[in-house]
């Protein structure tokens, strides 16, 4: 599973669909240890939380003899869209990331690294 610890389509699509700013209020989640609680019903499970995890981590999932759950930590402002946007969507993007969305500037690191938002 992927651990973001956000609501992300939902956060995504708010700002792309609405050109609302991210409401952390509503779609941050906390840390819950996915890969720990696994362990405690008796599963392996494997959290890989840095690129260099990922090996190991596959390793020891295909390793084992009984269900896995694997986490991985990713981020949430890497985003969660098609990879060509609609002239609309991107001005409503745009528009939620001027309106307060509190990741804004890591957002729009992200988006214009890989071409989503252009000029």
């Amino acid at each position: 599973m992927l651990n973001n610890r956000d609501l992300n389509y939902v956060t995504w699509e708010q700002r792309v669909m609405e050109g609302e700013p991210k409401f952390s209020a509503s779609q941050d989640l906390f840390d819950f240890p996915f890969a720990g609680y696994a362990e405690l019903l008796g599963l392996k499970g494997v959290r890989m939380e840095r690129p260099d995890d990922v090996v190991r981590g596959w390793e020891e999932a295909f390793a084992a003899e009984c269900p896995v759950v694997v986490e991985a930590i990713v981020d949430p402002n890497i985003p969660a869209l098609p990879p060509k946007l609609k002239p609309e969507q991107q001005q409503k993007l745009r528009q939620a990331l001027q309106e307060g969305d509190p990741d804004a500037q890591e957002v729009k690191q992200q988006l214009e690294q890989m071409g989503l938002l252009t000029s």
